[in-house]
């Protein structure tokens, strides 16, 4: 027995539901046509199925009861409908804007599937009709026992399934999908075929890994510089001397960081170049300077090549070239009017390594090393060897102190390091494509 609803949904078509208890079907709804224009109805709605999906739109289901004649009769998608119905139905499933496939609710094997479907997993409907492939088939493993329990219990419930997942493409790509799904049911209400729209969103995924990366960076960054910044007021008070000598110090350090946080900031924090870093750091000094005979030369003589450094090594190095600088204005080559420090880089690529060297002449004649090592000392050893795996080698030398840095290029410079990020990334997609 069927129900009709109190007011038609339109002039010759009503909408029927099953009154509840009534069987299997109870509180199902069904539309139909009406009366004699129902062959003119079945038209016309085959044909709004056309625009809505044509258009990009959601497909009505179910679809039998826009194509079937018969009400009563039962579900048969060959039986019933006419070699027209059926090519109308085909020629819309195939031209729709949105990706569509179609599979049986108890295997999930594909039944059909449109040039859609198919340039987002790469199988064309041939394979995937003929080689009885089934949608766990193209599921990724990491979500593939979800998706299943969740397609049927979906089914089961009588409801639309609405998941993200991801598809293995034929080409071993991964392709992030939105899936919605409902079930195409017959007069008895028992599901035989589920119906799914399928959207493309890997862009979108990628955007949001590329958003989620950009804020461990940007934490990653500001605990480095946060942890610099407390080092720096601690061991500066661990040298001792007067107020005013510890809050120069301390200005002078801080001002060092916030150079090298300027110059990552206008490359948007994606690498650094080493010679305007050390620019930046020893401007002062790279001009050229007035004695008793006339104008001579800068007391700083930069060497190397353009390297970009990552945002971990420009910090350091902004640090270390800061720490030189100022203890050679004191105590070496820049107190002296004659004295005069060469600032080297490299890339050694056969060792992988980058190497820096600062050597002073010409300042105060060095008889010993130092008793005890200062604040800039440690603080340099500690920036290459805690945020970048480096070394630092200290030799005094009577004609003035010679530093030595060496760093990894992989975590130095910023092409090594993307390239070395390149096969990590891929070895992991390649990881979680194969885990079961």
């Amino acid at each position: 027995m069927w129900l009709r609803r109190d007011a038609p949904m339109a002039s010759g078509l009503d909408e029927w539901r099953h009154p509840a208890g009534s069987g299997s079907a109870g509180g199902r709804r069904e539309i139909r046509p009406a009366g004699e224009n129902a062959e003119q109805w079945s038209r016309e709605l085959r044909r709004d199925l056309v625009g809505r999906l044509a258009s990009g739109g959601a497909p009505i289901w179910p679809l039998a009861a826009l194509l079937r004649r018969d009400p009563d009769a039962a579900w048969a998608p060959q039986g019933k409908d006419s070699p027209q119905d059926d090519s109308v139905f085909r020629a819309v499933f195939a031209t729709a804007a949105a990706a569509m496939a179609q599979v049986d609710p108890v295997t999930g094997r594909f039944v059909r599937a449109n040039r859609h479907f198919s340039e987002i997993t790469g199988y064309g409907e041939d394979e995937l009709v003929g080689r009885r492939l089934g949608f766990p088939d193209i599921t990724h493993p990491g979500d593939r026992e979800a998706d299943v329990a969740g397609f049927r219990a979906a089914i089961a419930a009588g409801r639309e399934y609405v998941v993200e997942k991801r598809y293995l493409r034929k080409d071993g790509g991964v392709a992030w999908v939105r899936v919605k799904a409902a079930a195409i049911r017959d007069v008895a209400g028992q599901p035989v075929l589920a119906s799914a729209v399928v959207f493309d969103i890997t862009r979108q995924k990628a955007a949001e890994a590329r958003q989620a990366l950009l804020v461990r960076e940007a934490e990653h960054r500001a605990k480095n510089m946060l942890a610099m910044a407390q080092a720096v007021p601690r061991l500066t008070r661990a040298e001792g001397g007067d107020m005013r000598s510890y809050v120069q110090a301390v200005e002078g350090r801080f001002a060092a960081l916030a150079r090298a946080h300027t110059l990552l900031a206008e490359e948007h924090w994606a690498a650094a170049d080493l010679g305007t870093l050390a620019e930046g750091e020893l401007a002062p000094f790279l001009e050229p300077r007035c004695g008793e005979g006339g104008a001579v030369g800068p007391s700083v003589a930069l060497d190397g090549p353009i390297l970009a450094l990552t945002p971990g090594a420009a910090q350091a190095v902004s640090m270390a070239l800061h720490e030189l600088a100022t203890n050679a204005l004191k105590y070496g080559a820049l107190s002296s009017p004659r004295g005069r420090v060469a600032l080297s880089w490299s890339a050694d690529r056969a060792c992988g390594q980058l190497r820096l060297r600062w050597a002073e002449a010409g300042g105060p004649p060095i008889l010993a090393p130092p008793a005890r090592r200062g604040f800039g000392s440690r603080v340099i050893g500690t920036a290459v060897r805690d945020q970048l795996g480096g070394t630092a080698r200290w030799s005094w030398e009577p004609a003035g102190l010679i530093c030595d840095l060496a760093m990894p290029l992989a975590r130095a410079l910023a092409d090594e390091a993307r390239r070395a990020a390149v096969p990590q990334a891929a070895a992991a997609v390649a990881a979680a494509a194969l885990a079961s």
